[in-house]
């Protein structure tokens, strides 16, 4: 049963003695129940930032099921692109145009992020996690920051293509990285937070490395999200929650050897 389900069965039936004991009345769960109703009505809002080619639409296909079009020749988000996701209720993604593109399109796409940004309950700032090029990426942060366009405690830095890291290999019949490769995403979350946490201050928690091409760890991109998205409206997006498993891309024999062992 969804959160909000739950929260509307408690607040629509009576009240429990010792609720009521303490002073709460039948029209304080109505109250509370209205409250509950016009906060679900503000659908939560991602905004998916980041330089061309980094994977910003795998992702958004990742974490909430959307088939859209992954082009591989070209950048194929020129403005941004509102998508609207319809599993356990609405939710609100802007794809937002990459920068480093272009000089004259970077500075037309700051002004997008202006308008955008501020409506943000997250911010997903999506990097390529073999790219160790990170002033460009700093100076960005430095100023979406300063400007005021983005509140860090909203942000979280996302580690994309995972997989692809060395040295260590990708373990695909298991759909894992292999032990060397643990330990090259360890020391690369670790550079990239010790980068980029002294341009803006934000919680560890929130610098995520997983793949959007095999899943991995896109749970822990999905529960990261939450984190960012304040008390107020973490319940919210959490009730949203449609992300892949990675489980579905593990070898179908080991899929089998597992259920085998779990029965």
């Amino acid at each position: 049963m969804r959160i909000l389900d739950r929260l509307r069965g408690l607040l629509r039936g009576s009240v429990p003695d010792d609720l009521r004991a303490a002073g709460l009345s039948e029209a304080d769960l109505r109250g509370l129940d209205a409250a509950i109703e016009a906060e679900a009505a503000r659908t939560p809002v991602i905004v998916l930032i980041g330089e061309t080619g980094v994977g910003k639409t795998s992702t958004l296909n990742a974490l909430f099921n959307k088939g859209l079009e992954i082009s591989h020749a070209k950048a194929c988000t020129q403005i941004e692109t509102e998508v609207v996701g319809d599993r356990g209720g609405p939710i609100t993604v802007f794809d937002m145009p990459g920068v480093g593109e272009d000089v004259d399109a970077d500075e037309q796409h700051i002004e997008t992020y202006r308008r955008v940004l501020p409506k943000a309950d997250v911010v997903l700032l999506i990097l390529k996690a073999d790219n160790r090029a990170m002033t460009h990426v700093q100076t960005t942060l430095r100023r979406l920051t300063s400007e005021g366009m983005l509140d860090p405690n909203r942000l979280v830095v996302a580690l994309n293509q995972v997989d692809l890291l060395q040295p260590g290999s990708w373990d695909s019949m298991i759909n894992l990285p292999s032990l060397e490769q643990e330990h090259t995403i360890d020391a690369r979350r670790s550079d990239v937070a010790g980068k980029l946490q002294k341009i803006a201050s934000f919680p560890a928690r929130q610098i995520v490395a997983y793949s959007a091409r095999t899943f991995y760890n896109v749970e822990g991109l999905f529960e990261a999200m939450v984190l960012a998205c304040g008390e107020s409206r973490a319940w919210l997006l959490a009730d949203r929650a449609s992300y892949a498993d990675f489980n579905q891309l593990v070898d179908p024999v080991v899929a089998d050897a597992n259920a085998e062992c779990a029965q």
